[in-house]
């Protein structure tokens, strides 16, 4: 890599193209080795990533350019042959998003993914010299709760399908883009059984999953107790009636634990605001329910439980929904 004083701290992989080798520096520098050699690095040989103050993450190819990936924004440059200095040359195109962290971008087919902390935070994939949303309202909201710093993307085939495959270093969880079809799902869900790679760790306190809009399962991820909570996707019964709710009722095991309760709770407003936690005793009865639920139009679903020492929420197999669709 470039040797300077001082120091230089180089980002992401290395990428090759027309017989350079190039590399991101944190200091959002461009830099490339000598032609046709790897090891040989000239003190001139870079480029300003520079449309805007920022810190350099990585570079990949993409199409006919190297892109220069910053922590929030994103350059194209060419191949322009300069000499002696950086054969690349700026494009005019430039992208006011930025990507979280050198792992959290990959070349997938023809075109570049990664993560962004812009806005709120999202999955984008390149197309043309644009940035292309692909992750949904679910996604970003689990990915809300994971640390930007260690998402990490990457390229998987299965079964000849493309995948992008959004994980964590630090959390136990795997969502999956099906390139075809457009579509998110949990990596390792099989059947109908959620797996540990399925749970959110939000922190050491805290363990979800996000499944729906029915919940499948839970796999509890400590001993202590902790607070764990299933957040379902919106449902609307597929069609954009209003819909009343006569019955919620929590499927699941029962057993003799220190913990009888758990909370149900709804939201129809896309997750920014929660009814008033209702109290459902699953060993009292077989058939724990709550009734009279109110109408919506789309709602989400969270049932948590507190405490939760002996897998309570692990005994959970289903919210089972009894409803009626107005006029």
């Amino acid at each position: 890599p470039p040797k300077q004083t001082p120091a230089l701290v180089t980002t992401g992989p290395f990428v090759q193209k027309d017989g350079y080798t190039f590399i991101m520096c944190t200091n959002a520098q461009l830099w490339n080795t000598d032609l046709s050699s790897i090891a040989n690095w000239s003190a001139i040989t870079f480029i300003p990533v520079n449309k805007k103050p920022d810190v350099g993450v990585g570079c990949a190819r993409y199409q006919n350019a190297i892109v220069g990936l910053c922590a929030s924004s994103i350059q194209f440059f060419f191949n322009a042959n300069n000499s002696p200095y950086s054969p690349l040359s700026t494009e005019a195109n430039f992208l006011n998003l930025g990507c979280a962290n050198q792992y959290a971008f990959c070349n997938i087919g023809e075109t570049l993914a990664f993560y962004s902390t812009t806005g709120g935070g999202a999955v984008y994939m390149l197309q043309g010299r644009q940035a292309l949303k692909i992750s949904n309202a679910a996604v970003d909201r689990i990915l809300q709760y994971i640390d930007p710093t260690t998402i990490r993307l990457n390229q998987c085939v299965s079964y000849s399908n493309p995948f992008l495959l959004v994980t964590s270093s630090v959390s136990a969880f795997s969502l999956a883009y099906d390139i075809g079809n457009q579509t998110w799902g949990l990596f390792n869900f099989t059947g109908n059984a959620v797996t540990q790679s399925d749970v959110v760790q939000a922190s050491a306190t805290i363990s979800s999953v996000f499944v729906g809009p029915t919940v499948a399962s839970y796999y509890q991820t400590a001993t202590t107790a902790v607070t764990g909570y299933f957040l379902t996707a919106k449902f609307d019964a597929n069609t954009d009636k209003r819909k009343f709710l006569d019955s919620i009722r929590v499927i699941g095991s029962m057993g003799s634990t220190a913990t009888d309760n758990v909370s149900v709770s709804w939201t129809d407003d896309d997750y920014e605001t929660f009814s008033t936690p209702q109290t459902v005793d699953i060993n009292s009865t077989e058939r724990p329910q709550l009734t009279r639920c109110g109408g919506f139009y789309k709602r989400a679903f969270r049932v948590s439980v507190a405490n939760d020492t002996s897998g309570r929420l692990s005994r959970l197999a289903a919210l089972e929904l009894t409803y009626r669709v107005g006029l």
